[in-house]
This record gives structure tokens, sequence and C-alpha cells, in this order.
């Protein structure tokens, strides 16, 4: 699929997504990321270490709904609202949609045609004088520097060799090592910035018009769209 067919109907999904806390609008949504997933053959391991950083905002936020939100109790708890844990428990899946939405996008297009895409698609806002090729061109740097952030993190893994030590002198091995992880993503920022200067006037878009498989795709996206809009 083209890749700004890819961000056009992701987002609006992702705007129907949350426009409307519907648990028949969530599961067709869903049902729609699985196809599509299935489609793209796409493993859920990278997935779920995903959604596993994501628990604790995922708790967070269904317990504040459970005990703020007004309505009908639970279990006859007075602060225990059955209405705030639906809520609560519908917004932790928009939430969980939507970064399955955005990583399915990630996952099946390159850098440079997220980045291509997105300065395509807000080429009508260089009439109010935004700074597009601009941004696509920091959207492609920071895209890049993702891969750099994961292997600096990596090396911060606790070392077996660690493990028999006191606690005072693993925290201070693993604040020496966090120390030289942030050194290295200074340096790395500085080559990117740099990237940014001499890549943005050379930044180019692929502005060929769409085929007509895609120019079908992006109908049947959009009729999509518009009919779980109406869910």
């Amino acid at each position: 699929m083209d890749p700004r067919i890819k961000l056009v109907l992701g987002g609006a999904l992702v705007v129907c997504l949350f426009s409307s806390v519907s648990t028949l609008r969530l599961g067709v949504i869903a049902g729609v990321w699985c196809l599509c997933a299935l489609l793209a053959r796409q493993s859920p391991i990278h997935l779920w270490r995903v959604l596993r950083l994501l628990k604790w905002l995922l708790l967070f936020s269904l317990l504040l709904h459970l005990f703020f939100t007004p309505g009908q109790t639970l279990f006859g708890v007075r602060w225990l609202s059955r209405d705030g844990l639906i809520n609560g428990l519908c917004i932790d899946a928009q939430i969980i949609l939507a970064v399955m939405f955005s990583l399915l996008i990630s996952s099946t297009t390159t850098s440079e045609g997220l980045s291509s895409a997105l300065v395509s698609v807000l080429a009508p806002l260089r009439l109010v004088k935004v700074p597009v090729q601009e941004i696509g061109a920091m959207f492609s740097m920071v895209l890049h520097f993702f891969p750099l952030l994961k292997a600096e993190l990596l090396t911060l893994a606790p070392h077996k060799t660690h493990s028999g030590q006191p606690l005072l002198v693993r925290l201070k091995r693993w604040s020496e090592q966090l120390e030289l992880v942030l050194l290295n993503l200074l340096d790395h920022g500085d080559d990117l910035a740099r990237d940014i200067v001499d890549n943005r006037a050379t930044f180019r878009v692929d502005a060929k018009p769409l085929s007509r498989q895609s120019l079908i795709v992006l109908l049947c996206g959009v009729m999509l769209v518009a009919l779980i809009w109406l869910v």
C-alpha cells in the first residue's frame, strides 16, 4: 500500500477510535487491524513487547476511572465504579489500538517512505507558510535516531557478573553505564542535527500520482472509515 494512503487512512481510523467510546466501534476497528496485520504477515511478538512498556500507563488509566468516575457502584462498594471500570477498559483499548496501528504502519514502511508521505500529506499547509519540508527532514532524522537509541539502551542490560555484588556496587556500575549511554546519545544527536541542517534543503518528496490500484484502495478505505464513523 502507498505510504500516503497508510497515513491518511491510519489517521482517520485513529480519529474514529477516539471520537466515541463505543464497544462496537472498538470491535470493528480491532477487526480491521487484525485483517491488516494478517495481510502484512506481522508477528505479534514485537507488539507484545511494546504493549508491556505501556502496562503502568494502562493500569493508571484504569484505576483513575475506576475510583473517580461517578455512576453505578461495583460489588456494592461505594468507591468502586462499574461505569468507571467500563470506561477505563474502553480507553485502554483505544490506546492499545492506536499504538497497534502506529506499529503496523511503521513496521511495513521505510523511514524515507514515511517522511516523504508525511510531507506529501502536509503539502497544502505550505499555503499558510508551514515549513513542511523541514518537518519532513526532521521527522526522517528522528526515525533514524530510534535504532540508535535502542542499541544504546541494550547496553544497560544487567550483566551476570554483577549479580553477586552488593546493591550499592551494582547501582554505581549501572550509573556509570547510564552516563556513558547519555554521552553517546548526545554525540549521535549532534550528528543528526547536522544532518538535518544539511539535508532539509535537499529533502525530496516522491510526488508521483497514485496508481489506479492505490486509488481503489483509498476509495474503499474512505468508505470503510465512513461506515465505522456511523457505528
